[in-house]
């Protein structure tokens, strides 16, 4: 747990800045509240999907297994979870790949006389 947790804060970083990379000053808090709200949004969205694909697992599993023994309710859990974690995986991969290739923000972008934000 700790170390996605740390995980998340370095992304959440790097998220923030490429966010407001090109936003004029004046729509900085406007686009952070953009990044507030889709972070909030996609981590919902992300929850219930992978929630659904779960219970799906688990129910299909244990109706093709019938009678529903403990030990099929048990294999049929482990089941669940493995589909949800392989599917978390797909679902990660992908997204890094549409990140690689969305993300055009370089170093030669930033403008050469630009003062650092403040952060506090």
């Amino acid at each position: 747990m700790i170390a996605p947790a740390h995980g998340g804060f370095i992304a959440a970083g790097g998220m923030l800045l490429l966010t407001l990379f090109g936003v004029e000053e004046q729509d900085s808090g406007a686009a952070s509240a953009v990044l507030n709200a889709t972070q909030q949004v996609g981590s919902s969205l992300g929850t219930a999907l992978l929630n659904t694909i779960y219970a799906t697992a688990v129910t299909s599993y244990i109706a093709g297994h019938l009678p529903p023994t403990p030990a099929v309710q048990l294999e049929g859990l482990v089941h669940g979870y493995r589909v949800g974690f392989a599917w978390g995986g797909v679902i990660l991969v992908v997204a890094a790949i549409v990140t690689t290739v969305m993300v055009k923000a370089r170093k030669e972008g930033l403008p050469a006389d630009a003062a650092p934000a403040h952060l506090g």
